[in-house]
């Protein structure tokens, strides 16, 4: 809490421990600041620590918050760095200050970029127009319009003459001259010239490229795995891509074989051992071997939960359970996923229970319903605020003022108790 003593201000703990003594009545002491409080006089900040004793006079414009150890500040439309202990690594000289990432932080100056590593030191000047991290020690810088590629130490590797260029992968990195794509290796050398109308990363050994208006993909000497036909092809996941020709979707595997022919509108990704699968607007599903285990058939088929998938089907909703078994017909306005052994349903507004075989444990014909507790479920109807009364897994209700069948040997709650 803020305490005022004399007029001077400072911080006490819930225990009335003084954290921040109290300072000059010209400071403004604010809340705890990732580890220190702010301070404030005549327009300008500084920190200080829990005792009082480690701070900064006030005499930046801005203090920016801590990231990785170190917090950039201004003064005068310059930034420069503090660290954990409050030192000046880098006085207030750039235009622009970055956060660290691993060893180095980005510096601008006159609009162009430079690096600088954790004691503040320039690793090189500012002179590209932007720079990025790369993956494998590398750094792409651009320069006139082209981009080119420096180590983390500074070093030219390749001088900048690429239009475009990617990231590593596998390896290889994609550069584009003249709107032709190719690859380099990590050692800089041309592996394939810019030769691809586009070239995506390596993935796996492969990689996709255009040619002529169609894709296909290459392995890292640039043969072809599969010869460039597809209309559209995407990136492997796992062991699989999809492909488009004609407007049908299908999977190929690494070795370029056609698992599954393009002859669907819509081939999803495998999730929980299925994938959706679509033709003339209904879905069905192929299992992990990506056999069609159950036809497109269906408006919707959402993903599996607790064991179970709902589908839909000219508006109303249905269960598959593990089996792929249509345990529950689409019969139902709405299903939620199962909490333990039940479901609730909707059917005309009204709630009720199913449990995992599909029965009707509970009649929808309440307003709304709980989870069975001791045998038990609570229930809403007739608009009621409260939980008006119960239902035993044998279809008994119970209400507040009685009950609709022989009472069992226990109730619920105690008679004339709101539950």
């Amino acid at each position: 809490a803020k305490v005022v003593i004399n007029g001077k201000r400072g911080f006490v703990n819930r225990t009335g421990k003084e954290v921040v003594s109290p300072l000059s009545d010209d400071y403004e002491v604010e809340d705890l600041y990732y580890g220190y409080f702010r301070i404030k006089a005549n327009g300008k900040w500084g920190l200080v620590d829990s005792t009082g004793k480690n701070m900064i006079l006030p005499r930046y414009d801005a203090i920016l918050p801590f990231d990785g150890g170190y917090a950039p500040m201004q003064s005068q439309e310059q930034y420069g760095l503090l660290d954990s202990t409050l030192k000046e690594v880098v006085p207030p000289r750039y235009d622009e200050v970055r956060y660290f990432y691993g060893n180095y932080a980005r510096v601008r100056l006159r609009g162009k970029w430079g690096f600088i590593d954790r004691t503040g030191k320039e690793v090189f000047s500012p002179r590209y127009d932007e720079v990025k991290y790369l993956s494998d020690g590398w750094i792409a810088v651009r320069l006139n319009k082209k981009w080119g590629f420096i180590d983390r130490t500074g070093k030219e590797l390749i001088p900048p003459r690429y239009d475009k260029t990617s990231d590593f992968a596998d390896g290889y990195a994609c550069v584009s001259i003249g709107g032709r794509w190719g690859f380099i290796d990590t050692t800089g050398k041309e592996i394939l010239s810019p030769r691809y109308d586009m070239a995506y990363s390596y993935n796996g050994g492969s990689a996709r490229v255009l040619v002529g208006g169609k894709w296909g993909f290459i392995d890292r000497t640039g043969k072809d795995v599969i010869a460039p036909r597809y209309d559209e092809a995407e990136e492997f996941d796992g062991n699989y891509a999809r492909v488009r020709l004609r407007g049908k979707w299908g999977l190929i595997n690494r070795a370029g074989q056609e698992v599954i022919l393009p002859r669907y509108d819509n081939i999803e990704e495998v999730k929980i051992g299925y994938a959706r699968v679509q033709v003339s607007g209904k879905w069905g599903l192929l299992d992990s071997t990506l056999q069609e285990v159950v036809s497109p058939r269906y408006d919707d088929i959402e993903e599996f939960k607790n064991g179970y998938a709902a589908v839909r089907l000219n508006g109303k909703c249905g269960l598959l359970d593990g089996t792929l078994r249509e345990v529950v017909s689409p019969r139902y306005d709405k299903i939620e996923e199962f909490k333990n052994r039940y479901a609730a349903v909707r059917l005309n507004g009204k709630w009720g229970l199913v449990n995992r075989a599909g029965q009707e444990v509970v009649l929808p014909h309440y307003d709304d319903v709980e989870e069975f507790s001791s045998g038990y479920v609570r229930v809403k109807t007739d608009g009621e605020e409260w939980w008006g009364g119960y239902v035993g897994e044998d279809g008994t209700e119970y209400w507040e003022g009685g009950y609709t069948a022989p009472q069992p040997k226990q109730h619920p709650t105690e008679k004339g108790q709101k539950p």
